[in-house]
């Protein structure tokens, strides 16, 4: 049986807090729901007058029942708080979406689980973080922490990309499918949730050194993959050490191009040539 927030008296509803299971709680002028509407009436006989309520922030009485809006709300155009909440389910959907995209050419150790997105996603961001604090201390660590979080987003309506022997022409088409998926990106969370896509953006200009350094950690999370998977995916599409070798030439001029006038690019390439050697001298090639 549904109740009525405002035929409950103040002292009876000292333990709640809206919502609440069996009780319609009022809207505020924004269409919010306040947490507990019982504090002006609650302050009957009080010399207050007009204040704010502490818990919404809606202008209210002493002594008089909270106002509420909710028949007002009811056919009014969305409220910025419902559009808020609507984009939140839109973008938690996402994030699900985001975990079932499987990589290339990357498994778990032992070899049966593709890596996903997600798992892309936090082992960049914990990664990203460590190197950046040793490496590049002049970097802010929590701006490289948002890059890394939000680099791939538009995956979520792009894809993952094979980029492992991928084509001049396939590469433009990649960019191409990426731009549409920015722009829908923006479209859905431009305007009630537009970190995400403001980030995004910050990353595929690489503009700044957060977003370079982190775009270039990325080209290595793959070969520390690799070495976790025992060179697994890498066999599974045929990739020899010869071609591997020159994929690793060719990404090192492309990384050049990129990160050569930072100041933490000797540091960073320093850990890259490491790790290309473990993969590169790995006995599961010889498997």
């Amino acid at each position: 049986m549904m109740r009525y927030w405002a035929d409950i008296s103040p002292a009876d509803a000292a333990e709640l807090s809206l919502p609440a299971i069996g009780i319609i709680a009022p809207r505020t002028s924004d269409g919010m729901i306040c947490p507990w509407p019982w504090e002006p009436e609650q302050l009957k006989g009080q010399p207050i007058g007009q204040y704010h309520c502490p818990y919404c922030g809606d202008m209210v009485v002493a002594g008089i029942k909270h106002p509420d809006y909710a028949a007002e709300v009811v056919g009014r155009e969305e409220s910025p708080v419902q559009r808020i909440v609507r984009s939140m389910v839109d973008l938690a959907g996402c994030a699900l979406e985001f975990g079932r995209i499987e990589r290339t050419a990357v498994y778990h150790p032992g070899g049966t689980r593709k890596e996903t997105d997600a798992d892309h996603t936090v082992m960049l961001g914990w990664m990203a973080c460590s190197v950046a604090f040793i490496v590049a201390p002049m970097l802010d660590v929590g701006k490289v922490a948002q890059l890394a979080l939000a680099h791939d987003a538009v995956e979520v309506y792009a894809g993952d990309t094979p980029t492992l022997r991928i084509t001049a022409e396939e590469r433009q088409a990649k960019h191409a499918r990426e731009r549409d998926a920015m722009a829908l990106l923006s479209e859905r969370f431009g305007l009630s949730l537009p970190w995400l896509p403001g980030m995004v953006q910050v990353y595929e200009s690489r503009l700044e050194p957060e977003a370079r350094f982190v775009w270039a950690l990325d080209k290595l999370m793959p070969k520390l993959v690799h070495l976790q998977d025992d060179l697994h995916g890498l066999k599974e599409h045929g990739v020899t050490q010869v071609e591997f070798e020159q994929m690793f030439k060719t990404q090192r001029k492309a990384l050049d191009g990129v990160i050569a006038a930072d100041p933490w690019a000797v540091g960073f390439m320093g850990l890259y040539f490491d790790v290309v050697d473990r993969v590169l001298n790995h006995p599961g090639w010889a498997s």
